[in-house]
């Protein structure tokens, strides 16, 4: 490294914080996402963060295209949307998803009930509190 003597002056309106985020969404890595939400561009914006990768809207939905090394990972930034949305590619990213489905599953306790009681909720049970010692 060594200092220039030339001096450099920041471009009008540029946005250094927007210009990391960008750079970190677009990094290359083991897999492609693309993922469209069935949402609007507002509502996506306010759900994901900015760095997962880049969204654009598409018609009446928004298109997200990102990068990542683990795809359970993304998997779980997508499960938690309060929204649908159509994975486009991986394919493995959709084998995530439902690996990510059966652990919720299993962490709630409905293995093996999952299809028994998918027509019909099951009835809340009250459960007495429970002392603090």
């Amino acid at each position: 490294m060594r200092v220039l003597a030339d001096g450099f002056t920041r471009p009008e309106g540029f946005d250094a914080l927007a210009h990391l985020t960008f750079a970190v969404a677009t990094l290359p890595r083991k897999h492609a996402v693309e993922v469209l939400l069935l949402t609007d561009l507002r509502t996506a914006q306010r759900e994901l963060f900015p760095a997962i990768g880049v969204i654009e809207p598409i018609g009446e939905a928004v298109l997200l295209r990102g990068q990542c090394d683990d795809l359970a990972w993304f998997a779980r930034e997508l499960a938690r949307l309060p929204f649908p949305f159509e994975v486009r590619s991986p394919a493995g990213l959709r084998v995530a998803l439902r690996e990510r489905g059966e652990e919720l599953l299993a962490l709630s306790g409905s293995v093996g009930r999952a299809q028994t009681t998918r027509a019909r909720p099951r009835p809340a049970t009250a459960r007495a509190p429970r002392r603090r010692r």
